[in-house]
C-alpha cells in the first residue's frame, strides 16, 4: 500500500483527521468511608469506663442527610434534573432503574423534603438580598397543589417569583402562596424601599401603591401584547400606529443594552437617554391613545387596549425616572419560565410541604443559572460544603464562592 503505481515509495507528508462526538453515560457507584475502631483492653479488662468511652474512632463526615446514603453529587443530578431539565421523580426512578440501581420515587421525594428542611433556614441571606435591591420584579403562575387545607377540590395555588439583587448578580426568589392575593408582600417587603416593576394584576396596586417607599413601574410588553393581539385578530391600522411607536421606545432601550449601563449600574445614563429619546415618543403614544380612547367603539378590541394601557400609564411612565427599572418584566416572566415547564410534566405539588420545597430549590438552581454557565458544578460546591456550614454567616460565604461572586 506504501508503493506508487510507478513503482516509487510513498513518503509521509501528514495527516488527515476527523472528529466523532462520544457520550459517555453517567455512572452510579458505592463510597464506601471506612472508619477504624479502636479499644482500650485495659479499661475493658479493668471496668474503667468511667475514663471515656471504650470504643473509639473518627467522627462520621458530615453529611446532607444523616442516616442515609445520599451523596452531594447524587442529589445534585437529582434537584438538576427536577428542577432544570423538568424530569419528573417517577422518571428519574427509571433512569436510575436503567443504570443498576434501584431508587423508588418516594425515596427521591423524601430526599428531596428532607435537604431542604434540614438546610433551607442557613439560607436567610437571601432575603437580605432582596430586600437591598434598587429593582424589584415580581410575577406569578398558578400552581395545583394536593392535600392544601381548602374545601375546593380544584383550587388554584400560586407560585410567585421575585426578581432582585444586582444586575450583573440577580436572586431569583421563587414563593410558594395558597392565594393570588399579593397581601403577603406586604410583611415579606415592610423593610423594602425601591422601584417594583409588576404587570397589571390588581393586587399589586392594592397592597404596595400606598407604600409611600414603594414606586410601582408597569411592564410595556403587556401594553404591547393587547395592541399586538388587536393587530392579529383585525389587522386594525390604528393598534399597528401604537405598535411602530413603542417599537422605536425599543430601539432606545436595545441601545441602552448594548452600551450594558444597567451591568454598569450608571443608572444617571439610562435616565438622560430616556429623558431625550423615550419622553417625546411617550408623550406621542399618550396623546394618540387619548384619541383613541373618545372616538372608538367602547367594546372593540382597540378599546379594550387603549384603556388597559391608560391605566397602567402613570406606572408606566415611571421607568422614565427610575434609571434602575426597565421597560418591561420581561426577565421575571423568563425567570417563571422554567416552573410553567416543569409544571407541564409534573403537574402538581403533592403537598403545601413539597411546595414549599420546590419554591426553596427552584429559588437555588434558577439563582445558579442566572449566574453562571457552570451552574452544575456550582451547585454541586454548594451541595458538598452545605453541611458544614453552622449558620446562614457561613452558608452565604459558602453561596458566594460556589456562584462565583468571590
Amino acid at each position: 500500500e506504501r508503493i506508487c503505481n510507478c513503482g516509487c515509495n510513498l513518503n509521509y507528508f501528514g495527516d488527515d483527521v476527523s472528529e466523532q462526538l462520544v457520550y459517555k453515560p453517567s455512572e452510579l457507584y458505592v463510597n464506601k468511608i471506612i472508619r477504624k475502631k479502636y479499644v482500650c483492653r485495659n479499661c475493658s479488662k479493668n471496668g474503667t469506663e468511667s475514663l471515656g468511652p471504650l470504643i473509639q474512632s473518627a467522627p462520621l463526615p458530615a453529611s446532607l442527610l444523616p442516616k442515609s446514603n445520599l451523596s452531594p453529587s447524587l442529589f445534585t443530578e437529582i434537584i438538576v434534573s427536577k428542577f432544570m431539565d423538568h424530569i419528573p421523580l417517577y422518571r428519574m426512578e427509571k433512569i436510575f432503574l436503567r443504570h443498576g440501581v434501584e431508587i423508588p420515587r418516594a425515596t427521591l421525594s423524601n430526599w428531596t423534603l428532607g435537604v431542604y428542611e434540614r438546610h433551607f433556614h442557613k439560607f436567610e441571606f437571601l432575603h437580605k438580598y432582596i430586600l437591598g435591591s434598587k429593582l424589584l420584579g415580581i410575577d406569578e403562575s398558578s400552581l395545583k397543589v394536593m392535600k392544601e387545607n381548602s374545601s375546593q377540590e380544584n383550587k388554584k395555588s400560586y407560585m410567585w417569583l421575585i426578581r432582585g439583587g444586582k444586575p450583573a448578580r440577580p436572586i431569583l426568589l421563587y414563593i410558594y402562596q395558597p392565594t393570588r392575593s399579593a397581601h403577603f408582600l406586604v410583611d415579606y417587603l415592610k423593610n423594602y424601599s425601591g422601584v417594583i416593576q409588576v404587570d397589571g394584576f390588581q393586587s399589586y396596586e392594592t397592597h404596595l401603591g400606598k407604600n409611600e417607599k414603594i414606586t410601582l413601574v408597569a411592564c410595556m410588553a403587556h401594553i404591547r401584547r393587547e395592541f399586538e393581539k388587536c393587530w392579529k385578530s383585525n389587522k386594525n391600522t390604528d393598534a399597528k400606529i401604537i405598535l411602530n411607536e413603542i417599537r422605536k421606545i425599543y430601539l432606545v432601550e436595545k441601545e441602552i443594552r448594548i452600551l450594558k449601563l444597567h451591568e454598569l449600574e450608571d443608572y444617571s445614563k439610562i435616565f438622560e437617554i430616556r429623558k431625550m429619546k423615550s419622553e417625546p415618543l411617550m408623550d406621542k403614544i399618550y396623546s394618540i391613545l387619548e384619541k383613541y380612547n373618545s372616538t372608538k367603539d367602547p367594546e372593540s378590541d382597540l378599546a379594550k387596549a387603549t384603556r388597559y394601557a391608560l391605566g397602567q400609564w402613570s406606572k408606566m411612565k415611571n421607568y422614565l425616572i427610575y434609571g434602575e427599572s426597565y421597560i418591561d418584566n420581561n426577565m421575571v416572566e423568563n425567570g417563571i419560565r422554567p416552573f410553567v415547564l416543569g409544571r407541564k410534566n409534573w403537574l402538581f405539588s403533592g403537598s403545601p410541604r413539597g411546595a414549599d420545597a420546590s419554591a426553596f430549590w427552584y429559588s437555588i438552581i434558577q439563582t445558579f443559572k442566572a449566574n453562571t454557565n457552570d451552574f452544575y458544578n456550582g451547585f454541586l460546591k454548594l451541595m458538598e460544603g452545605l453541611p458544614g456550614c453552622k449558620n446562614s454567616e457561613e452558608c452565604e460565604i459558602l453561596f458566594r464562592k460556589s456562584i462565583g461572586w468571590d
